[in-house]
């Protein structure tokens, strides 16, 4: 019998969090400093969105505030970001990368990058429509997972 598209989706997305999830358990080591998952992923975040605070981050990784800032603490205490306050703003908190905080960063994108290069190869050869249609599904797909936990 074959499987309903429902049923094909579910199985691929089953695997995927089965794979992440052992990969969150492993430390790595980045450039000198050993990583876990949450922490080099929010170290990337806060990379990728720099300038915004910590509530804001929260939402693109998907924790809570807390969460930012239990990770947060762990990433000062290695020296792998600096915490700030914007000039005429000292409500919201900001966090910027130091030498070492980029040098883990770059690590982790040359260990995805060796990672999977069928995958890296997969993505760069998406037309940007493609990859549209692939954000919207994972954006639905969150949206369905944020509503059961």
């Amino acid at each position: 019998m074959a499987m309903t598209k429902e049923k094909m989706l579910v199985e691929k997305i089953s695997q995927m969090v089965n794979l992440a999830i052992r990969a969150t358990k492993t430390p790595r080591d980045y450039g000198g400093v050993i990583l876990y998952y949450s922490e080099i992923h929010a170290l990337e975040a806060i990379n990728n969105h720099c300038g915004e605070n910590i509530s804001t981050l929260a939402e693109h990784i998907a924790v809570t505030v807390g969460a930012v800032w239990q990770v947060a603490r762990k990433l000062k205490a290695k020296g792998l970001i600096e915490q700030y306050h914007q000039q005429h703003n000292n409500k919201d908190v900001y966090f910027r990368l130091t030498d070492l905080g980029r040098t883990a960063c770059n690590e982790h994108i040359r260990y995805h990058k060796s990672l999977n290069p069928e995958f890296s190869d997969f993505v760069d050869r998406l037309s940007e429509q493609e990859a549209k249609v692939i954000v919207q599904f994972l954006d639905g797909m969150i949206k369905g997972v944020v509503g059961i936990v």
